[in-house]
């Protein structure tokens, strides 16, 4: 038997960060001087001070801040906003996504039985990410450490499906859950 936990984070503050025409290199720029974090250019997640960024396609990123920070300087878009003036358009999304984190010596082999995507770790490693499909659900994957811990970022809507579908995959491949909160 192996071992996996899944459950769901604490609600971050998150928005979704999408910049304007050939303003891409300025909105990283922008980011780098107020947060002291890029804005990856690849499928990776960055993370750096007070915010995480998750590239989640071309010229747009995930930005994943701490609710309490967030709630503190008036919500995420009103954090993002002045940074972003004229570079980018910031969307707040943090009633949308549940994240959810799969960890322990098999979550690589639950996931796999969900998610189409290589996760062996010569080919997906700590900092990488990955828009995919868990089923028929869009979401973005991300390698949070070498444990491996992982986190899928899931529309609220179909998060109770996706944890029902992970603990059946645990089931499937017989991993002992420690821990399910989803």
């Amino acid at each position: 038997m192996g071992d996996c936990s899944i459950r769901s984070l604490p609600a971050p503050a998150i928005a979704l960060l999408m910049a304007r025409k050939g303003r891409a290199a300025d909105a990283a720029a922008a980011a780098e001087h107020a947060f002291g974090t890029p804005l990856p250019s690849l499928p990776r997640i960055v993370s750096g001070g007070a915010l995480d960024v998750v590239w989640c396609g071309p010229e747009r990123w995930l930005v994943i801040a701490d609710a309490r920070q967030a709630v503190d300087m008036g919500g995420v878009e009103a954090m993002l906003e002045p940074v972003f003036a004229g570079l980018a358009s910031v969307s707040d999304q943090s009633g949308s996504r549940v994240l959810i984190e799969v960890s322990g010596t098999r979550a690589r082999d639950v996931l796999a039985r969900e998610i189409p995507v290589d996760l062996h770790p010569r080919a997906f490693e700590p900092g990488h990410a990955a828009l995919c499909r868990a089923g028929f659900v869009a979401l973005l994957l991300w390698q949070r450490s070498a444990d491996p811990a992982f986190v899928l970022a899931v529309p609220r809507s179909y998060a109770a499906g996706v944890g029902r579908s992970l603990l059946g995959s645990a089931e499937g491949v017989q991993a002992a859950v420690a821990a399910t909160t989803v």
